[in-house]
């Protein structure tokens, strides 16, 4: 067994690039959750949080057909427009539950099931339909699948991901709305940048939370 970590972590000089903007992001998202999100959440709270969960993933299903038939006039708005929908509603669904006292651990799992499900859907609805290179594409999928699957594996061993990484699911499927709409106007190539630009920050996501979680762990 090797020794737990002792003190505050922080992110060596070299990497600080990377991560030194995450507290400004993790900022944001809490203002936006208690300034935007929980206000409606009261508004919606007749909803539930697994009804919000389960809009969220029709929106991501409908984003989907829309990114699959980009050939068709103002397609690629509608997914993007959609796929914003979804992530509206997947941040409600967590400020709904805490609202209203319904937070529980199988919200949890249905949620992050969900989440997965979504991109997953997503993705290969882009890379079949041709939109964007083969490789960038089941690398961006990859790569995302694999960010949160680092965030469970920690957690299970008792290591909060929590706003670790520069580019979680929020931050990459808005890149993907707004090169999908860039797309809809300029031509196909600004969803294959997109894709690519996910792939990448996907990928570093998943190696700031590898590293801090061996961290944590040593």
């Amino acid at each position: 067994m090797g020794r737990i970590a002792k003190g505050p972590f922080r992110y060596p000089a070299h990497l600080e690039k990377c991560t030194g903007n995450l507290d400004v992001i993790g900022r944001v998202r809490d203002f936006f959750e208690r300034k935007i999100f929980e206000p409606l959440a009261l508004r919606f709270s007749f909803l539930g949080p697994n009804s919000a969960t389960f809009l969220g993933f029709l929106c991501s299903l409908a984003s989907a057909y829309f990114f699959f038939n980009w050939h068709s006039q103002h397609f690629l708005l509608y997914a993007a427009f959609f796929l914003l929908l979804s992530g509206f509603f997947d941040a409600l669904d967590g400020a709904i539950a805490r609202v209203s006292g319904k937070v529980t651990k199988f919200g949890g799992f249905l949620d992050s099931i969900v989440d997965r499900l979504s991109e997953i859907a997503v993705f290969v609805s882009i890379i079949s339909s041709g939109a964007c290179d083969l490789i960038f594409g089941m690398l961006a999928l990859a790569f995302s699948i694999m960010v949160s699957y680092a965030r469970a594996r920690s957690e299970a061993l008792g290591v909060s991901q929590l706003g670790v990484g520069i580019a979680e699911r929020p931050e990459r499927m808005l890149l993907l709305a707004c090169f999908a709409a860039l797309a809809n106007f300029w031509g196909i190539q600004w969803l294959n940048f997109g894709v690519i630009l996910i792939a990448f920050l996907a990928a570093v996501t998943f190696l700031q939370r590898a590293y801090y979680a061996g961290k944590k762990l040593e």
